[in-house]
């Protein structure tokens, strides 16, 4: 149920953050890997400090941190392919994982679990 609530929200949010974070980036910067690379992994490394204006997570810089890491092969790849369709699945598919399992403890609480 939790997954079946939470892929649309992670399927809109992965693909229209693949076309903004790598999508863009690629065809922009074709043949310019360091442009096409870095800097969309940095812009979507710090962009994860949005969210957690609402909901903040325990080590904010290393959320952060770690989604740099995350981006790159993920921008990588899209540039490699010149389409962010299989990263935009790939997003999608986790950011559903994801999701359900962060919405798991307000979901239960809701319908009376303990």
């Amino acid at each position: 149920m939790l997954i079946l609530l939470a892929a649309p929200l992670a399927t809109v949010d992965g693909f229209c953050e693949e076309i903004l974070w790598r999508s863009v980036y690629v065809k922009v910067f074709p043949t310019n890997p360091w442009l096409a690379i870095f800097y969309p992994s940095a812009g979507f490394a710090v962009w994860h400090f949005v969210p957690q204006m609402l909901h903040a997570a325990d080590n904010r810089v290393g959320l952060v941190f770690s989604t740099f890491f995350l981006a790159l092969p993920h921008v990588y790849s899209a540039w490699r392919t010149g389409s962010g369709r299989w990263t935009a699945v790939s997003h999608s598919l986790s950011g559903s994982l994801a999701l359900s399992g962060y919405l798991a403890p307000s979901l239960l609480t809701m319908v009376g679990g303990s």
